[in-house]
């Protein structure tokens, strides 16, 4: 039976100042007393080598009952302003040796007790970190049984994490009524800290366990400021022609 060789994950965020970005490869199944060697390279997305990151490329050796190592690639920080920038991590031959043979791969005869499953390419999306960012919500729509209590909805920041920044948000009734009804109203603030990327406003949901249909309400973010009180300026904040990613729909069931 064959081992396995695989990234798990295989998808990967880093802030553009983290310095290096660490990806896992895994062998999963068969037998693993063999030393397995495995080669990889990285590849430009929309990021590029030398610019965006540093380009590696090498090979992992899988000692007798070793089921997981780590590839590290260097990430290029800038003061520039750019979008969030993407590359990857791609595994190539894979072959079951004896240590000795695996460091000299020119040496390795082939082996089939290892093979490379999907996912064999790596994604890297390098964030940018030289803007304050742009704040939306991670879906349009979100569903929620009446009977969830508190629910959370997710608020991302993209483009940028520089500095701390403060997004006040809001409930605006639909269908479904605020005031203890269906829902509590609800005004807050997310405080994102530098470097944070990810925050979720809580919303209570009243549970009033008689039928009714379907019904909806709205959270609307609304004009992000620095934590010292100025606003930001409009570049860190979606046009107006983008209303969907400062208003979400809450369907209640």
């Amino acid at each position: 039976l064959c081992s396995r060789i695989y990234f798990d994950p295989c998808a990967y965020q880093c802030l553009e100042n983290c310095g290096a970005v660490t990806l896992t490869v895994v062998r999963r199944g068969g037998d693993i007393s063999h030393t397995v060697a495995v080669d990889y390279k990285t590849e430009d997305g929309s990021a590029n080598a030398g610019a965006d990151y540093e380009f590696s490329e090498g090979t992992l050796v899988f000692k007798a009952g070793e089921t997981q190592r780590d590839i590290t690639v260097g990430i290029i920080d800038d003061d520039i302003f750019e979008e969030d920038e993407h590359f990857f991590v791609r595994l190539g031959k894979v072959r079951v040796t004896r240590l000795q043979d695996a460091l000299e791969p020119d040496s390795a005869p082939p082996c089939p007790r290892a093979l490379l499953v999907s996912p064999l390419v790596a994604t890297v999306t390098i964030l940018d970190d030289d803007h304050a960012g742009i704040f939306t919500f991670e879906t349009d729509v979100l569903h929620v049984s009446e009977s969830v209590g508190m629910m959370e909805v997710k608020v991302l920041r993209t483009s940028g994490a520089r500095g701390t920044v403060i997004v006040p948000f809001r409930t605006i009734e639909g269908t479904a009524k605020g005031g203890g009804e269906d829902f509590e109203d609800t005004y807050g603030e997310l405080e994102f800290k530098n470097d944070e990327t990810l925050k979720r406003a809580q919303i209570k949901i009243i549970d009033d366990e008689k039928y009714e249909k379907n019904k909806n309400f709205f959270i609307e973010l609304m004009e992000p400021r620095m934590a010292k009180l100025q606003t930001l300026h409009t570049s860190a904040w979606p046009s107006s022609d983008h209303e969907n990613l400062l208003r979400k729909t809450i369907s209640v069931k």
